[in-house]
């Protein structure tokens, strides 16, 4: 059981998401987790706009079922906020994980026009700059812009996403559409796959697919991916979207 599990899988269409103009307004998304056929655990996606002198962010978080909890806890949150919430160009990007015994705390502050990053390990105590364009994302509000693009059949789009101290120039290709049943109901939907390995949201131990509701609200309704033991399942079950 690694972070693969909960925040790769949870994450992964991880996410309120929103394509222009009033579709911006904020959501809520919760999902179960499947290992198998086993319920490992629960997550929430929420994408809320700015208010007053709070900005724009987008924030996902995972808690480990009860049966896991006793012998594995994990508590996963991840947050990013905005400066630019149109284009979901992020200023902050936050990591923290609890799984078992393993502990992870890490955050990355965008300086976009400056074409800088800097990454900051809390618990190791590190910092370092690296270079970076312009027009780069984090892992999570990386996943809100791709819903925004036009997703053809048969063609792939691509967008630049730093994550684990790297940038990475990321495919992700739209495979057919297919209508689906999840706990949430059933859906007409638009299924892709990211081609991408990193710690972040596209994480995974094989390919990971992402079924998106095939209308302009691009709602995740489900994920799917190999994990180190079986596969990991992602499916939507309410929320306010």
């Amino acid at each position: 059981m690694t972070r693969t599990i909960f925040i790769s899988m949870f994450m992964s269409f991880a996410a309120l998401f929103v394509m222009a103009g009033e579709a911006y307004a904020a959501q809520r998304f919760e999902f179960d987790l499947k290992w198998g056929f086993v319920l490992a655990g629960h997550s929430v996606l929420e994408h809320t706009d700015a208010t007053g002198d709070s900005p724009a962010y987008v924030e996902s978080s995972a808690i480990s079922a009860d049966w896991i909890t006793s012998f594995y806890p994990v508590r996963d949150y991840v947050r990013a906020e905005l400066d630019d919430p149109e284009n979901f160009y992020p200023s902050n990007y936050r990591l923290q994980t609890l799984e078992g015994k393993h502990e992870k705390d890490r955050e990355v502050r965008f300086y976009r026009a400056e074409g800088k990053a800097v990454y900051i390990d809390h618990l190791k105590g590190a910092k370092k700059k690296y270079k970076i364009p312009e027009q780069v994302h984090d892992p999570l509000s990386a996943f809100f812009k791709i819903k925004g693009m036009p997703l053809e059949v048969g063609k792939s789009v691509y967008i630049n996403i730093f994550d684990s101290k790297k940038l990475w120039r990321v495919e992700v290709k739209v495979l057919k559409k297919e209508r689906i049943t999840v706990p949430a109901g059933t859906f007409d939907t638009v299924k892709i796959q990211p081609m991408m390995k990193s710690e972040g949201i596209f994480d995974s131990k094989g390919n990971i697919y992402i079924w998106l509701s095939d209308d302009e609200r691009r709602i995740p309704v489900k994920v799917r991916s190999k994990i180190t033991i079986g596969s990991m399942t992602v499916l939507l079950t309410g929320g306010e979207y």
